[in-house]
């Protein structure tokens, strides 16, 4: 029986908040996670040999805006920055994997839920991350039936609880429906020793400069993001959007009067990057 590894973790900023992650075989990942290494340690070898210290894993936000490990007074510059990070998307492009990202705005969540049941981070973590199993489950479900699969997050003092919950909520439905679901473990791992999670940081921070440039008007993918999409990848990034919620709300009162759930209900996630 195959199975297959999924890794998940999010990116957010003051108005968009995404979760992503990447789906593939346990072989696979070991090839992914041998290579991205490699260039872990390479870059140490040069940062080590000008006397700077050496970083403990890739982090996106961190590299992106020079800040932490990735502090120019550490040795890293906007050149170095990008040779890393299109290396590391050269290592993702060439792999086949599945890679998967939901998003939200979070003035959207302000405007439709109780903002004493959660905050607008941790709703839109519990909504992305479980909308990125249900997508999954549906994949596996299609194309690969028999097989298993496990999920790893990024360990996580706010959203830690919220993952397992999604993980075990779903589990239970699938029992309830009578079905056998793919996903069989959950686990939670820190990605300085995980390095697929640091794949699945990649593109949740690519997702969210995506939404966020939609955002504000602005269409032009990234070059970082163009670097990992083609032939050998299948990606999607998608958002929530106001009406989505809208219709949410409505599949919850159609529950509690007995109506069909989807009585009146038509809008759809917002795909902004598919393939």
């Amino acid at each position: 029986m195959r199975t297959l590894e999924l890794y998940v973790d999010e990116s957010y900023n003051s108005h968009v908040f995404c979760v992503g992650g990447f789906l593939a075989p346990t072989s696979l990942w070991k090839e992914i996670a041998s290579r991205w290494q490699e260039r872990i340690a390479h870059e140490n070898r040069k940062s080590a040999i000008k006397g700077f210290p050496t970083i403990s894993r890739y982090h996106a936000t961190d590299c992106a805006n020079l800040k932490r490990e990735f502090d120019v007074r550490k040795g890293w510059d906007i050149q170095r920055q990008i040779r890393l990070t299109r290396r590391l998307c050269e290592i993702i492009g060439e792999t086949g994997m599945i890679g998967i990202s939901v998003g939200g705005r979070i003035a959207d969540v302000r405007q439709h839920f109780d903002p004493h049941a959660n905050t607008e981070n941790e709703s839109l973590f519990d909504l992305c991350y479980r909308m990125i199993l249900v997508i999954v489950e549906g994949f596996v479900r299609e194309n690969f039936p028999e097989a298993t699969v496990n999920v790893t997050y990024d360990q996580s003092k706010t959203f830690g609880g919220i993952a397992k919950e999604g993980f075990e909520s779903l589990r239970d439905e699938q029992r309830q429906r009578g079905l056998d679901g793919p996903f069989k473990t959950l686990i939670d791992a820190d990605s300085r020793d995980c390095t697929p999670l640091q794949c699945a940081d990649f593109l949740a921070y690519e997702a969210l400069k995506r939404l966020d440039g939609v955002r504000r008007g602005r269409e032009i993918i990234r070059k970082s993001l163009q670097a990992v999409m083609g032939d050998r990848i299948a990606l999607r990034i998608e958002q929530f959007t106001s009406q989505t919620f809208v219709d949410m709300h409505r599949m919850i009162e159609n529950k509690e009067n007995g109506r069909p759930v989807g009585e009146g209900v038509s809008s759809k996630l917002l795909i902004s990057v598919g393939s």
